[in-house]
């Protein structure tokens, strides 16, 4: 029988078995959200020209301070094609290319101007609202490396160098089967015993949070053949989550239900609050989670152990941000496991401020849904006072 183990163990051993997925080719508008599997070189000099960085005139730096002549303009996606004669200067808008020979782009509300005409300031400088060429980025030069995460800016790059598509980590694919006879769908009345499944959308909600997008729900009554049939449908996915059945009691048939199905037990049972009876395992490639069914045990492991997992498949960092915050009202606690509470952290008058939020117990979500992040307090006699630094991580979607 395995015994009880620490949630910083078992999140080691959830890690352990959490490898990044093979690459796949995927199209820029698929990118963003997960992590590059290949290098990325730019495929020319950027700015590919000596570029205006702002509407006003080009010119040379030997004629400041005098009048000098207009002979034309250059607008963005156009060309100056002759070279620039002292004493002559040339409109340009901002992103054009300066004309060869310019030296410096001075400002329209820095001119003076008659007619076709104009007064340069008495001082320029070289390069004065120029780019110049390749000052960004040379040709050849890597912008992107594997294991980069493709966020909106490094999209924003790859589509100015071309690439519509790129080989990225793949994302996992999710199933979330929730267990129990007394669950009907959401849209459904309950009956007088019968209760509204509200853990398999959040949790679905939760990964959408995270980027993936291959989720699948489903329901199994507390059946061996129903578990059955339930486990042998649900092989194609990376991460599978049952939630419910994973405790001690009589219709808890998950733990068997596993094992028949050549699910590997790796732990079952972490020294935590809320969340003791988790459960994880693995079945070939596919790495199983059982999930206690309270909705906010099943909220709180989700969130420490399956989320971080999702990540580490992903090719991303497997922990979420978190920090330390500072205790806004006295909190005890009890026993001598590792208590895990749903907080809102706020901006206060030195740093940041952490309220604690108060449930009945781990079945209820009432008072939650303005949560921000999950602190984590260490067994202690009496109380956590106001000010006591508190460490905290953040839910997903909240930074």
């Amino acid at each position: 029988m395995l015994k009880m183990i620490h949630p910083d163990q078992a999140l080691d051993l959830v890690l352990a078995h959490a490898a990044p997925l093979p690459a796949e080719t995927v199209p820029l508008d698929d990118a963003i959200g997960r992590v590059a599997a290949e290098p990325i070189a730019a495929d020319r000099d950027y700015p590919p020209f000596h570029r205006a960085m702002m509407d006003g005139v080009a010119v040379y730096l030997s004629d400041a301070g005098q009048w000098v002549q207009l002979v034309g303009e250059v607008a963005a996606g156009g060309q100056w094609r002759a070279a620039l004669a002292p004493g002559t200067a040339v409109e340009i808008m901002t992103g054009a290319p300066a004309p060869a020979g310019a030296e410096a782009v001075v400002p329209r509300e820095d001119l003076t101007r008659e007619g076709d005409r104009v007064r340069l300031p008495d001082e320029l400088r070289g390069q004065q609202n120029i780019a110049p060429r390749a000052s960004a980025v040379a040709a050849g030069q890597p912008i992107i490396q594997p294991g980069d995460p493709l966020s909106a800016l490094a999209v924003g790059v790859l589509a100015s160098v071309g690439r519509d598509a790129v080989r990225a980590v793949r994302r996992p694919r999710l199933r979330i089967i929730s267990t129990g006879s007394e669950l009907v769908d959401v849209a459904r009345e309950p009956g007088a015993a019968q209760i509204r499944d509200s853990n398999a959308p959040m949790l679905a909600a939760f990964a959408r949070a995270l980027g993936l997008t291959g989720v699948a729900t489903g329901r199994a009554a507390d059946t061996p053949d129903a578990l059955r049939d339930a486990l042998d449908q649900a092989r194609d996915a990376e991460l599978l989550v049952l939630i419910g059945g994973v405790s001690a009691g009589r219709y808890d048939l998950v733990p068997q239900a596993l094992a028949e199905a050549g699910v590997e037990l790796i732990f079952h049972k972490v020294t935590q609050k809320p969340g003791k009876p988790l459960l994880f395992g693995r079945r070939q490639g596919q790495l199983v989670f059982g999930l206690p069914g309270n909705p906010l045990s099943c909220h709180f492991c989700f969130h420490r152990y399956v989320a971080p997992a999702a990540r580490a498949l992903a090719g991303r960092r497997a922990s979420p941000p978190g920090g330390a915050a500072r205790l806004t009202h006295p909190w005890r606690i009890k026993g001598s496991r590792i208590v895990f509470q749903l907080g809102r952290v706020e901006p206060g008058a030195d740093g940041h401020e952490l309220t604690l939020l108060r449930n009945a117990d781990s079945a209820d979500l009432f008072n939650t849904h303005r949560a921000n992040c999950i602190a984590r307090l260490k067994p202690a006699p009496g109380q956590w006072e106001p000010g006591a630094r508190i460490d905290f991580e953040w839910l997903a979607g909240e930074v």
